[in-house]
């Protein structure tokens, strides 16, 4: 399988250090080729662990060198009490008519649990690199029928059809030294990428220790649909190897019935970064290549990972 092979060609820090909104992480990175360019956008933290959504423009051609980035956020967090009063994080962007819509993730604090997440929808101006919220509330979240959180919005065009591959969360655990849930890849479908249907269909099902499965990036590639997705065990999965996110590869013919195909193999020539997790894989192709953006160790706390596919 062609696209079970990459070789990491980079990793990206900050591209500010003094930035009181982006003080750590580059977590779920989301590359998108916008008139040839290449930008990754991605959730960046306060020192008070509050995230905002920031932007790299990359030069592809010249070892993803970065030629911007700003120095005031894209978007922040929502007013209190609304779903993302304490971060927010993005997911996926597609162009619908003549809008860019940036499908994100929602943080709220909660008090039996550690958050209640939710996801939204913000609008792009390409040209200006401004966003703003479509609404203040969320299009994805609790319903009647999915009593815990659901969040994390990938969407993708699959014929005449929006598909959103969203994270629901299962249950809540207790673990040594905190509260963790499990989760799984649900689908939900749109004619107009806003209103959606959801019957708590499930992509791919837990097996054995696994604790969860974050939502796919889809990729179509003769003929096929691949999800790239990541999946951890349900306890120790932030410093035990064996336990911690890994990135595997779905295929489905049709972008609703999935079969699990296997792990990706990263080959490395350092283990620094990405020696413990590899986790949120999003891919895109750019001119002649197939590009893996994802997080290492710490859920991105240090940086973005790129690989790029052996046979590409």
């Amino acid at each position: 399988m062609e696209l079970l092979n990459w070789n990491k060609v980079k990793h990206l820090d900050l591209p500010f250090s003094n930035l009181k909104w982006s003080n750590t992480h580059m977590q779920t990175p989301v590359p998108y080729v916008y008139k040839n360019k290449l930008i990754v956008f991605y959730g960046t933290r306060d020192e008070n662990n509050n995230s905002s959504i920031s932007w790299v423009e990359l030069n592809g051609n010249n070892n993803f060198k970065v030629v911007k980035s700003p120095k005031k956020p894209l978007l922040t967090k929502g007013d209190l009490g609304c779903f993302d009063d304490s971060g927010v994080m993005p997911s996926s962007i597609v162009k619908i008519k003549n809008k860019y819509f940036l499908y994100y993730m929602g943080w709220s604090q909660a008090k039996n649990v550690p958050s209640q997440n939710a996801g939204g929808l913000a609008e792009i101006d390409f040209e200006t690199m401004q966003a703003h919220k479509v609404f203040k509330g969320p299009i994805l979240d609790r319903t009647r029928n999915e009593p815990q959180y659901c969040t994390c919005p990938r969407v993708y065009k699959i014929k005449n059809k929006y598909f959103m591959y969203y994270l629901g969360v299962n249950q809540w655990i207790d673990s040594i030294d905190k509260k963790d849930a499990t989760y799984e890849i649900r689908i939900g479908t749109s004619t107009n990428g806003i209103d959606w249907v959801r019957d708590n269909t499930k992509a791919l099902p837990l097996k054995n220790k696994q604790g969860g499965h974050y939502p796919f990036s889809v990729l179509k590639f003769e003929n096929k649909f691949y999800g790239f997705y990541s999946s951890r065990n349900r306890l120790d999965f932030r410093e035990n190897p064996s336990d911690a996110y890994k990135i595997y590869l779905a295929e489905s013919p049709n972008g609703l019935d999935w079969k699990m195909i296997n792990n990706i193999n990263i080959q490395r020539t350092e283990d620094t970064y990405d020696n413990i997790m590899q986790a949120y894989p999003s891919v895109i192709k750019f001119n002649e290549s197939i590009l893996l953006f994802y997080n290492g160790n710490n859920f991105g706390k240090n940086g973005i990972e790129i690989a790029i596919n052996k046979n590409h």
